[in-house]
């Protein structure tokens, strides 16, 4: 007899629980199974004796995972593109501030114009830096949870992609405000 779980060979046939992993072995049920045999008094002749009805144990399987794109993989791609998306308005804030400001105001600028554009630039890279790592989080389930498919993969990819392109524009953004407040 073998554990249903790990498949470890099982010493005592009523034990209840696997000596290997610890799965409890109380709710494993039998059920007879059909064997026959062949008689061993006449070796030319095929006859059978009567079918008789041994136990057979019910192994359980682990569920399997459903084919096609789950709801796991659509939340990866979509997190991701919004975490891109997210860098990319932080550097038009970020860009636009500082080109406006020294196109305007040629010889002095506002100050104070360019730190909250940066600022606002700061804050849309955190955001879009939570957006990647979740993007990640759900590329986690997907692969535990569903078969493996092309939007979980693009979206775990897009999400490194946002990730990185959030955690530089967000160090930049810190540099260029530590240099303006020095």
């Amino acid at each position: 007899m073998f554990c249903p779980n790990c498949g470890e060979e099982l010493k005592d046939p009523n034990q209840k629980f696997c000596h290997y992993c610890g799965n409890e072995l109380s709710a494993t049920t039998r059920a007879p199974q059909l064997r026959t045999e062949r008689s061993q008094e006449t070796p030319t002749v095929s006859s059978q004796s009567a079918p008789q009805y041994t136990e057979a144990q019910f192994i359980v399987q682990k569920p399997v995972k459903p084919a096609g794109i789950g709801p796991n993989s659509k939340k990866c791609l979509a997190l991701a593109i919004v975490s891109i998306g997210l860098a990319v308005a932080s550097w038009i804030v970020g860009f636009n501030t500082f080109l406006f400001s020294i196109i305007i105001h040629r010889g002095d600028p506002p100050l104070i114009r360019i730190i909250i554009g940066v600022i606002v630039a700061i804050s849309l890279n955190i955001v879009g830096l939570v957006f990647g790592i979740i993007s990640r989080v759900n590329k986690a389930k997907a692969r535990q949870l569903e078969s493996p498919n092309t939007v979980e993969k693009l979206g775990g990819a897009f999400g490194i992609v946002g990730i990185c392109i959030n955690a530089v524009l967000m160090g930049v953004g810190f540099i260029l405000l530590m240099i303006i407040l020095i």
